[in-house]
């Protein structure tokens, strides 16, 4: 098996592969709506195992904030994949743009949390046991709800009710700082591209990076062998590294081999997976009882 390196507050180590999975039974719920009156895409499939006290992914899919769905990319595989290693796994739709304009995206997943922190011991799950995962855009939503507070105080809810954060396959800062107020991006605008933002401030304060403090859970960043450099999200990897570092808050990056954006994904369907590791680890890890 290949050596899988993760940069840790700094650190480069090695991760030991993890111990085979116990596989348990499950139940789904489909199409569960997280807030009164939910519109089709304000809704979850939640994936659960059998016992009591476990802990639940919330998995934010992909597709530009424009497209895409819960089921697609895998994920229904994943998840089932997730409830037989003993974790629960909500899998969440949320309004798509250009439709519903930014912030409505990120207050749909931040509700989803908020139903999933608020319902799910009664299927047995500790509610404060609590992880948010994203794919693609969905790794730009559970990135800016992991740092930004805002979207969870709307729910009456601290950044603490989330107890980590998987980010896959995202550009954590859109742009570099020199580039945010140049004239050829605010061209996009105003030809109508990166419309489901509204404008390019509200598109600039999507960034995880900026809102990086004291209380944000810890992150793992994972990032596929192909992807790395174009669009350069391992240099923005390390850029939202070191603002963890530099408040103290606990981060790795793990640069997955031999996958590519989709595949970093649906491999972890695959109990053998090494990513599925990884991912096990982290949730137990950061969702340990203190």
């Amino acid at each position: 098996m290949s050596r899988r390196h993760i940069l840790c507050l700094g650190v480069i180590s090695v991760c030991l592969p993890t111990a085979p999975l116990t596989l348990v039974a499950q139940r789904t719920l489909i199409d569960v709506p997280y807030v009164a009156g939910a519109a089709p895409t304000q809704r979850l499939d939640l994936y659960l195992p059998d016992g009591r006290g476990f802990p639940t992914l919330i998995v934010v899919h992909g597709g530009g904030l424009t497209g895409e769905d819960k089921r697609d990319d895998s994920i229904p595989a994943v998840c089932a994949t997730m409830a037989k290693a003993g974790i629960a796994c909500a899998s969440v739709n949320y309004r798509l743009g250009p439709v519903a304009r930014w912030p409505a995206q990120p207050e749909d997943v931040a509700t989803a949390v908020a139903w999933v922190r608020h319902h799910i011991a009664e299927q047995g799950g500790d509610s404060t046991r609590l992880v948010l995962l994203g794919h693609s855009s969905g790794c730009l939503l559970a990135s800016v709800i992991g740092t930004d507070a805002r979207y969870l105080v709307a729910q009456q809810l601290s950044l603490s009710a989330v107890r980590g954060v998987v980010a896959m396959g995202c550009t954590l800062s859109p742009v570099l700082p020199a580039l945010s107020d140049s004239a050829r991006l605010r061209a996009v605008f105003s030809s109508g591209g990166l419309s489901t933002f509204g404008s390019l401030e509200t598109f600039l304060d999507a960034d995880a990076t900026l809102h990086v403090g004291s209380a944000t859970p810890p992150f793992l960043v994972l990032i596929a062998e192909s992807e790395q450099v174009n669009p350069p999200i391992l240099e923005r990897a390390r850029m939202f590294e070191a603002k963890m570092v530099a408040a103290g808050r606990p981060v790795e990056i793990d640069v997955l081999p031999n996958r590519r954006h989709y595949t970093a994904l649906s491999s972890m369907a695959n109990a053998a997976d090494p990513t599925l590791g990884l991912l096990l680890e982290f949730i137990r890890r950061s969702t340990a009882h203190k």
